[in-house]
C-alpha cells in the first residue's frame, strides 16, 4: 500500500465549498458574491477531480509520489480583487451616509 494515500485523503477533506456561507455573502452583497461562489465551487470541484486521480494513481502504483500541487493563482487573484471592490463599495456607501446625514 502506498504511504501517500492517507495524505491525499487528508487533502481531499479540505476542499469543500461552504454553500451556506456563500449564500449569506451573496445575500449581503446583493448577488455580487455569486460570481465568487461559482468560481470557488468550480475550483473545488476541479481540485477534487485532480485529487481523486492522484488517489487512483497512488492506489495502483506503490512507488507513485503525488504532487498535490494545483495552481489556482488566477482564481485567488480574482477573488482578492473582487473582495477589495466590494469592500470599497461598502466604504463608499457608509461614508456617503455619514456625510449625507
Amino acid at each position: 500500500m502506498n504511504p501517500h494515500i492517507a495524505r491525499i485523503q487528508q487533502e481531499m477533506t479540505k476542499h469543500h465549498t461552504s454553500h451556506v456561507l456563500h449564500l449569506i455573502l451573496s445575500f449581503l452583497t446583493g448577488g455580487v458574491w455569486i460570481i465568487i461562489w461559482i468560481l470557488v465551487a468550480d475550483e473545488d470541484s476541479a481540485t477534487m477531480r485532480f485529487l481523486e486521480n492522484e488517489l487512483r494513481l497512488a492506489a495502483e502504483n506503490e512507488n507513485y509520489v503525488p504532487s498535490l500541487k494545483r495552481s489556482s493563482k488566477i482564481l485567488r487573484f480574482f477573488g482578492k480583487l473582487l473582495f477589495m471592490f466590494i469592500a470599497l463599495c461598502f466604504i463608499i456607501i457608509i461614508l456617503g451616509e455619514i456625510v449625507g446625514a
